[in-house]
């Protein structure tokens, strides 16, 4: 769980890079969004697929699914659990798989990872 600190300091950034570990001691660096608003984390589907053609501890998929509400109505999503770092810190998180092409993070962190819900 984050601390106080933590919390205040990824909020206030808004966007902040992780590693996802899918290269032998060579990380993928993407930019997540820090959304206090959203209950559940989110990650684009094609980063899932990419992840999954290269390593088989990042992501890992899941029977369960998630029914995401939003501007576009209700939306069933399917649940991933994926493993990242943000400084010095290892999460694993599970995240709805979404599109996500037409924002500009990959990834979306939500209230579950910054340990407020």
């Amino acid at each position: 769980m984050l601390s106080s600190v933590e919390i205040g300091r990824a909020v206030e950034e808004g966007e902040v890079l992780v590693a996802l570990e899918i290269f032998d001691k060579h990380p993928l660096y993407v930019y997540a969004r820090v959304d206090s608003g959203a209950s559940m984390s989110s990650i684009d589907f094609r980063l899932v697929s990419m992840i999954v053609d290269y390593s088989d501890d990042v992501v890992i998929y899941t029977d369960k699914t998630k029914v995401v509400k939003s501007a576009l109505g209700k939306e069933e999503r399917s649940v991933v659990v994926t493993t990242f770092t943000w400084g010095d810190s290892t999460f694993e998180l599970e995240m709805n798989s979404a599109d996500r092409s037409k924002v500009s993070c990959p990834i979306l962190l939500g209230r579950d990872w910054l340990g407020t819900n």
